[in-house]
């Protein structure tokens, strides 16, 4: 499970914003294992914290055309996310934002490390509801405003 593809700056930046933070996680069988368990409508929700926390990020990388070449870019942003979650490395606070955290414990096993990878790749097609979902809440607004403007 390396999702960062090697990029050991990213990485190295991850881990000294973990290892700064006061906030710990202690991962290991059970910690994995409730990621495992998170049905459909647990993912649409983390997945929305992660969108949400994240909107200025995304927006500014959309607009500047530099980062999202294509819808699997996008996935693998979000999903880098997840993998940084089930590592123990982010959590989400009382305030539904993510926080870096330090994992304390030990990695997954091989076989749950498989386990966890099929979630994560499993997530996709979640990630497009959500997503989708949020594109028409937003065009619908939109065009409530457009309407409400015309119509005085």
């Amino acid at each position: 499970m390396n999702r960062f593809n090697g990029n050991m700056t990213i990485l190295n930046r991850i881990y000294a914003e973990c290892e700064r933070t006061k906030s710990t996680t202690e991962v290991g069988p059970d910690h994995y294992k409730s990621f495992l368990k998170l049905n459909p409508k647990g993912m649409e929700l983390l997945i929305k914290v992660i969108l949400v926390d994240r909107a200025d990020s995304i927006n500014k990388m959309v607009a500047s055309g530099t980062f999202f070449k294509d819808d699997n870019a996008f996935y693998k942003y979000i999903t880098d996310y997840l993998e940084m979650i089930i590592l123990g490395m982010l959590g989400v606070n009382e305030s539904k934002k993510l926080v870096f955290s330090k994992p304390i414990g030990h990695p997954p096993d091989p076989k749950t490390e498989v386990e966890l990878d099929k979630k994560i790749k499993d997530s996709i097609p979640i990630i497009e509801k959500v997503v989708q979902a949020s594109l028409r809440r937003q065009g619908e607004q939109e065009y409530a405003k457009g309407e409400k403007i015309v119509n005085g």
